[in-house]
């Protein structure tokens, strides 16, 4: 009790004087003179690799027109920790600051990180004359390293470096596997080695003091290549992956070799979008020992195998990106149209996204000559919902073929709203802004072109607004023989 009391008193004291200063605060006429700050409960002293924290720290405030300072709470004052940095060893400055009726004061106080054993440890350096980085080559594809070829100190209690021992045991490491040693010394490969030193604790029990010099053997890149008799990429369009089957040759300074899968790579190939067979880049990066980058490049064949049966494409006005919510004449452009809308192309005319921010019944797109490219691996249907951009206005839209230039036949329902211009074959006049559903039958593979503005005529001169498109593709297997009756099928 005789402990607890005074602690009690204490933190009553200590809430009767910050709701006093938070009374006074409100008065008019005051002024900020200063702030202090009682770091004593607050952690000054990290270990690398700790998280920064100020709690504990006591901020309070001094006023003009009040005896006592204000205790200020943790939301009052900012901290700047901005000078901290955990993953080196040294003293920061925390700053921190106050604001009352315009008026800032500032003040800071000091903290320190230092290394996990800092209090007992050692420091390895290599002696004098000791190599510590080496370059591979075909002559040399090994390097001797040494254990010997250092000098070991005592690192005391307050960070600075005592005395040299020789009383330590050795050790040489890469990574986390340990080399052997014969005579103290090892020859080795590309890698960053570390020569370990370790000597028993005489001030902590069952631990010992440790530290390391580090030598780096480097192996840069020399040429990366595809490997003989593999690299044919075949997938079904429109799958968003790369080929397992690529495997890759890198070849280094020494003359070493590694294989490299598609794991490890970048490909500039986009897989939804490319259709046809061609050439993709590859690229791979290593690193050498001391960190350099070396970055190397393939030439890689691929081929696009359709997938077989019927595939439904949907477009999706989702796909579109709009985050900056811009109210209308969004560029297409802008979108990356992935996933649901991957099986369309931006086209070469105009293409602008208008949402239903303006336009309250639904999102359209206006397009003006070629808005889209669809790409059809075999045959099916695509039915497009045409409007024109007014309530009276008339629209000409059409789809064509881009081996031949020619359009594509069409079926529809309503005919009060759609016509046949007959001085362009397959060409169609849309009227009003309600939707219009045309359907053309695609006989043979190849690219589509979706079109607004296919007359060039004063009456039509005007974009036209495609509200949906669903596409139908449908791709035959090829024939297999029958090994029985020696038929095709």
């Amino acid at each position: 009790f005789k402990r607890i009391i005074p602690f009690l008193l204490a933190v009553v004291l200590a809430v009767a004087v910050s709701m006093a200063g938070c009374e006074s605060c409100g008065g008019k006429g005051e002024a900020l003179q200063s702030i202090n700050i009682n770091a004593d409960k607050a952690k000054k002293l990290f270990i690398i690799g700790d998280e920064f924290t100020s709690e504990g720290l006591v901020v309070t405030a001094s006023l003009t027109t009040s005896e006592e300072d204000v205790l200020l709470n943790g939301g009052d004052y900012v901290v700047d920790s901005s000078a901290f940095n955990n993953k080196v060893a040294g003293t920061y400055a925390i700053n921190v600051s106050y604001t009352f009726n315009g008026i800032t004061k500032a003040a800071s106080y000091e903290v320190r990180v230092r290394p996990p054993v800092e209090f007992d440890g050692l420091e390895v350096t290599l002696a004098a004359g000791t190599q510590d980085t080496f370059m591979l080559s075909i002559s040399q594809q090994t390097v001797e390293i040494d254990t010997s070829k250092i000098i070991v100190k005592e690192v005391n209690e307050d960070g600075t470096v005592g005395k040299e021992i020789t009383d330590y045991t050795v050790k040489l490491y890469r990574g986390q596997e340990e080399i052997p040693l014969t005579d103290g010394k090892a020859y080795v490969g590309a890698g960053a080695y570390a020569i370990w030193a370790e000597k028993p604790s005489e001030v902590i029990y069952g631990y010992n003091r440790c530290g390391f010099a580090l030598i780096c053997v480097n192996d840069e890149m020399k040429s990366f290549e595809l490997k003989q008799g593999v690299g044919t990429f075949t997938q079904s369009a429109g799958a968003d992956q790369m080929s397992n089957t690529w495997v890759f040759t890198a070849t280094y300074i020494s003359g070493a070799k590694k294989d490299v899968t598609m794991d490890d790579c970048k490909c500039d190939l986009d897989t939804i979008t490319v259709t046809n067979a061609g050439e993709a880049i590859v690229k791979y990066s290593d690193y050498s020992a001391s960190g350099v980058c070396v970055t190397k490049s393939a030439k890689v064949p691929y081929t696009i195998t359709p997938a077989y049966g019927k595939t439904v494409y949907t477009y999706n006005y989702d796909g579109i990106d709009n985050s900056a919510m811009t109210k209308d004449k969004t560029p297409l452009k802008q979108s990356d149209l992935k996933g649901d809308n991957a099986f369309l192309k931006i086209g070469n005319g105009e293409a602008l996204y208008r949402n239903k921010i303006k336009f309250a019944t639904s999102d359209v797109v206006e397009i003006k000559d070629v808005g889209f490219y669809v790409t059809f691996f075999g045959t099916g249907t695509i039915t497009i919902g045409f409007a024109s951009t007014g309530g009276t206005s008339t629209s000409s839209v059409g789809l064509r073929d881009e081996s031949t230039k020619k359009f594509v036949p069409a079926t529809y329902e309503d005919a009060n709203r759609v016509q046949v211009y007959d001085k362009a074959e397959n060409a169609y006049l849309v009227t009003g802004t309600a939707k219009c559903e045309l359907t053309f039958t695609i006989t043979k593979p190849g690219q589509y072109a979706i079109m607004g503005y296919v007359i060039k005529d004063n009456d039509y001169n005007r974009a036209a607004r495609v509200l949906s498109i669903v596409m139908e593709d449908n791709v035959a297997a090829p024939a297999t023989i029958n090994e029985d009756k020696r038929e095709v099928r």
